[in-house]
């Protein structure tokens, strides 16, 4: 993890700079996060005492959440932004172990809308909600 947080961090620098009359701009974001995961990872590196052994790990649902992220990202094109991460979301909790389908289906749908809304209104950011066919 702290290699991974140290390559996206300099790999942020490739990322076009564009002029923002507010301090947020397209790095600020992914310098957040790459300081973040190297600070947890020295943490962890650092800390005292016996790491997590690799037998307690459940490499089969790492693996499913692969697949379902995979999954989604060919979806978003298709089926739109809300609908495939309404979806993903709802799968991704049924993995976790939630099995309250209503409580599921209004958090997921409650997600997905205030991202959507965040992303496309205050960030500007052009996200397709809806499946393709729905946008002719």
């Amino acid at each position: 993890m702290l290699c991974f947080s140290c390559a996206y961090g300099i790999l942020i620098f490739d990322i076009p700079k564009i002029e923002s009359v507010s301090g947020f701009d397209a790095r600020s974001m992914p310098i957040f996060l790459a300081s973040l995961g190297t600070l947890f990872s020295l943490a962890l590196l650092t800390r005292r005492g016996e790491l997590a052994s690799f037998t307690n790990l459940n490499f089969g649902l790492g693996f499913a959440f692969v697949l379902l992220l995979i999954a989604y990202s060919i979806s978003l094109r298709t089926i739109g932004f809300l609908v495939s991460t309404l979806i993903f979301l709802f799968i991704g909790f049924w993995l976790l172990g939630e099995r309250q389908l209503v409580k599921n289906a209004i958090v997921a749908t409650a997600v997905s809308v205030v991202f959507w809304l965040i992303m496309s209104e205050l960030l500007g950011v052009y996200l397709p909600p809806w499946p393709e066919v729905f946008s002719a």
